[in-house]
């Protein structure tokens, strides 16, 4: 089952969505598997666009493309997976966004699981359902 190796949350002020999709749920996410010396990695992403990048290369927004590149040669040298995921199995992200918000840290790395998403990582790991109401 799933082992809880660490998190993080940053604030990048304001930018597009897009742009902190890339920051956070990649760029950020390869340089501390990288600076871990993960052989093995599984990147799941809620945000489609994302995803499909590692397919076609084109849409990396310009501003961060030279860091996407960097880590996109990474991954061809390790077991690498990435996998889109519904935002209704991402909760532990959605509260690590919250908590980067609240404090406005540049980058915080949380090497044991928070108090305040334990129950979301606990229904992560066994595929429990959470959902949504909007």
């Amino acid at each position: 089952m799933g082992e809880f190796v660490g998190g993080f949350s940053a604030f990048f002020g304001i930018q597009s969505s897009l742009v902190v999709e890339f920051m956070m749920g990649v760029i950020f996410a390869l340089e501390e598997a990288q600076k871990a010396s993960y052989s093995f990695l599984w990147l799941e992403c809620d945000c489609s666009l994302v995803y499909s990048t590692f397919y076609a290369r084109t849409q990396v927004p310009w501003i961060i493309r030279n860091r996407w590149n960097k880590y996109l040669a990474y991954c061809t040298g390790i077991a690498f997976k990435v996998s889109h995921i519904f935002r209704e199995g991402n909760h532990c992200a959605d509260k690590l966004v919250n908590l980067c918000f609240l404090h406005r840290q540049n980058f915080v790395w949380y090497r044991s699981l928070l108090p305040s998403i334990l129950l979301d990582f606990f229904h992560n790991t066994y595929k429990l359902l959470m959902f949504r109401l909007a």
